[in-house]
C-alpha cells in the first residue's frame, strides 16, 4: 500500500485546494515494484505533505494500463490512458468512469 508521495517524482500536479492535489505518477515509477496492476491506478489525490487520500480506480483497471495525462475541463477533472480512452475523475472517492475514447 502507497500512503505518502513525494511530489518530486510526479510528472504532473494539480492543485485542488491550499489542502489538495491530484498527481500523476508514471506508470513505469519504481513505487509500482514493476506490478502492471498497481501501475494502472497511477493517479493520486495528496494533501499538502503527500499524505495519499485516495488511489484511482476503475472498474477497467487492467495490467499495465496507466494513466497518462489528468487536467481539468470546467469544474471536471479528467484523465486518458495510454489507449486513448478517457475517463471523468469522482474527485470524492477516486473511482474514474470510462467517458470517450479519443483515439
Amino acid at each position: 500500500m502507497i500512503d505518502y508521495i513525494d511530489t518530486q517524482i510526479a510528472l504532473q500536479i494539480i492543485k485542488i485546494d491550499n489542502n489538495c492535489q491530484l498527481v500523476l505518477i508514471d506508470g513505469f515509477n519504481r513505487i509500482f515494484n514493476k506490478d502492471p496492476l498497481k501501475a494502472s491506478r497511477n493517479i493520486f489525490f495528496i494533501n499538502n505533505i503527500g499524505q495519499v487520500i485516495w488511489r484511482v480506480f476503475s472498474k477497467n483497471d487492467r495490467f499495465g494500463d496507466s494513466f497518462m495525462n489528468i487536467y481539468k475541463i470546467q469544474d471536471e477533472y479528467k484523465a486518458y490512458r495510454w489507449d486513448g480512452g478517457q475517463y471523468g475523475l469522482n474527485i470524492q472517492t477516486g473511482e474514474a468512469t470510462p467517458e470517450i475514447l479519443l483515439k
